[in-house]
């Protein structure tokens, strides 16, 4: 199996997005900054006793965002159009940290199902659901 790595994120948007971004911190593919640490935000205003973090394994297999709030782990995936196509390192992921529920963040105006429980839904709706 491959090395797997979940760091904690910080939750400050200057160090999410500036240029003193620390090594533990996700990049996320270019040009999408903005808006992924857009959902960070929401999501950590949603979930302020929750601990943030991300998953990545060397094979490729990541989630975007990990939510634990007790005994309860939520992953989230953050994607810039409304018709969002999952990798297959998503699903891999979701297999390794078998979370309790997953999303996936896209500017949709409704939430729908994805498949195998993955909801694509707007980060509103998502955090409501961590509340």
């Amino acid at each position: 199996m491959a090395l797997q790595f979940c760091a904690p994120l910080m939750r400050s948007r200057h160090v999410l997005t500036g240029s003193a971004r620390p090594p533990t911190s996700p990049r996320p593919p270019r040009g999408r900054d903005d808006g992924y640490a857009l959902v960070i935000e929401q999501v950590a205003a949603a979930a302020p006793d929750g601990e943030l973090s991300f998953y990545r394994t060397l094979s490729g297999a990541e989630i975007d965002l990990l939510v634990s709030q007790g005994h309860r782990r939520i992953a989230i995936e953050v994607k810039a159009c409304s018709s969002p196509q999952i990798e297959r390192g998503f699903w891999c992921a979701l297999d390794d940290v078998q979370p309790d529920q997953a999303w996936v963040a896209s500017p949709v105006r409704e939430p729908f199902p994805l498949k195998r429980g993955v909801t694509v839904a707007p980060p509103a709706i998502i955090c409501r659901a961590l509340t």
